[in-house]
C-alpha cells in the first residue's frame, strides 16, 4: 500500500504546497519518504498576497530547502533590513524571471557574495493592499516609504529567504542574545518522543524574557524532560537551550493551524492550568 501512495502521489499529483504555518523538518523529509514529493513552501499574507515561493521547477540550480520560502516572485520587491547594523538587502522579483519560468541553468544573482543578512522582512509590489479599511492611522503604521512591514523576521543566505519568525513573539531576546524561536522548534521537532512544540519568552527579571519550551509528547508518564535537556545540548548552542520545559496535553491552534503565541504566554506564564511539570536549568 506504501509503495502504491508513493507511485500515484508521483504520477498524478504535480505539486504538493505547505503553508500557513511553520514546516517542521520531520514533516518535509515524512512527505517526501510517503508521497515522493517535496513540499514547496511560501510565503504571503492577506494585505499582500502570495510574495515568495521555492520554484516550482527544481533542477542543479533550483531546489526547495526545508524551512526556506524562497525568493521574491516577479513583480514583488523584498527587503532585509537590519537596523542594529544599518544593513539593508533588496531582492527584487524581476531579476528572478529564469528562475520562476524554467530556463535552464537559471541563476539568482547573490547580491550579499554569500554573506547572510538577518533583519525584519518589508514587502511592496503590485499584490500589496492599498489601505486597512477605513483605519488611517494603522495603516500610515503599517507602511515606510511604501514599503509594507511585514512584521516577521527573516535571513537571507545561499539564494534563499528563511523566515525566523513573528518580530513580537517568535524573536526572543534572552540572557543577550536574540534567539528564534521557530529554529529551535524545527530542533524539538526531531526529538522522536514529541508531538507538537511550541517555544515562547516569558518576562523575567534576570534573562529579560526567559525561554520557555512547551511541548505535548507521546507518553507524558515515560517522558524524561532532563533526558530531553542532554538531547538539546549535543543539537543547540548553549545559550539557545531552554531555561524550562512544560508538559502541556495539547497545544492550541487556530482553524488554520497556527499557535496563538500570545495567548499561549498568557495562558502558562506563572503557574497556568495546562502546566504539568517543568524543569529549570
Amino acid at each position: 500500500m506504501c509503495d502504491y501512495v508513493k507511485t500515484h502521489c508521483k504520477n498524478k499529483i504535480r505539486l504538493m504546497i505547505s503553508g500557513s504555518a511553520p514546516l517542521p523538518g520531520t514533516v518535509f523529509k515524512r512527505w517526501h519518504d510517503i508521497s515522493g514529493h517535496n513540499l514547496l513552501e511560501r510565503y504571503g499574507m492577506t494585505e499582500i498576497g502570495m510574495a515568495i515561493s521555492n520554484p516550482l521547477i527544481q533542477d542543479g540550480t533550483r531546489s526547495r530547502k526545508q524551512g526556506c520560502v524562497g525568493m521574491p516572485l516577479p513583480g514583488v520587491d523584498a527587503k532585509i533590513v537590519d537596523k542594529e547594523n544599518n544593513k539593508e538587502l533588496i531582492l527584487q522579483g524581476a531579476a528572478n524571471e529564469g528562475y520562476w519560468n524554467g530556463a535552464p541553468d537559471a541563476c539568482i544573482p547573490d547580491p550579499t557574495n554569500g554573506q547572510p543578512i538577518t533583519g525584519h522582512l518589508y514587502i511592496r509590489g503590485r499584490s500589496v493592499f492599498r489601505e486597512y479599511w477605513q483605519k488611517p492611522e494603522e495603516t500610515k503604521s503599517e507602511f515606510e516609504d511604501g514599503w509594507f512591514k511585514t512584521g516577521d523576521a527573516a535571513e537571507y543566505s545561499n539564494g534563499t529567504v528563511k523566515l525566523l519568525g513573528r518580530t513580537s513573539v517568535d524573536i526572543i531576546k534572552c540572557g543577550g542574545f536574540k534567539l528564534s524561536a521557530l529554529e529551535i522548534e524545527t530542533v524539538l521537532h526531531e526529538h522522536a518522543d514529541t508531538t507538537d512544540v511550541a517555544v515562547i519568552g516569558i518576562p523575567d527579571e534576570t534573562w529579560g524574557s526567559k525561554l520557555v519550551a512547551v511541548v505535548s509528547v507521546k507518553d507524558a508518564e515515560t517522558f524524561s524532560i532532563p533526558r530531553l535537556l542532554l538531547w538539546l545540548e549535543q543539537k543547540l548552542p548553549k545559550h539557545a537551550i531552554p531555561k524550562e520545559v512544560k508538559l502541556v496535553k495539547d497545544i492550541p491552534r487556530n482553524a488554520m493551524g497556527k499557535i496563538n503565541k500570545k495567548e499561549l504566554i498568557q495562558t502558562l506564564d506563572g503557574n497556568g492550568e495546562h502546566q504539568q511539570e517543568k524543569v529549570v536549568k
